[in-house]
């Protein structure tokens, strides 16, 4: 039994140099953004335990959260992080499991603000991590 359906091969002519080599007609900001996407996912894909340790190694009094009472800063928050991972699995490495205990016993209310608060609070302290390691790149 024969498909009815065939594949069919799109192609698109890409311009070419005399050396019959593709052009690039990127112009500078389209290849900045591409590679500020790139960075940004590679950021994406880095847990939030290691994006917690690098920026408290870089930005160690920066805030990692605001809390009525008082910010957190990261050197806070990672030592409390340790700390929980030493208690749960008897390692320092900060994994997402010892950050969201640290965040509990840092943040006021957080543990009955429900699943929304705490997505909303573990995703505003990965853009405030993420910010300070560009930070620290970037000088």
């Amino acid at each position: 039994m024969t498909s009815m359906y065939r594949s069919r091969r799109i192609t698109t002519a890409m311009p070419q140099n005399s050396n019959s080599q593709p052009v690039n007609r990127q112009t500078p900001n389209a290849l900045h953004r591409t590679s500020a996407a790139v960075a940004t996912r590679s950021e994406a894909d880095t847990s939030l335990g290691s994006l917690v340790s690098a920026a408290a190694r870089v930005a160690p009094d920066a805030p990692s959260v605001i809390t009525p009472a008082r910010p957190v800063s990261f050197a806070e928050l990672h030592a409390r992080a340790q700390g929980a991972a030493l208690a749960l699995s008897g390692g320092q490495v900060v994994d997402d499991s010892a950050l969201t205990m640290a965040l509990m016993m840092c943040v006021p209310g957080l543990a009955v603000s429900g699943p929304d608060g705490l997505a909303a609070t573990l995703s505003s302290v990965r853009v405030q991590a993420t910010m300070a390691v560009a930070g620290a790149r970037e000088v």
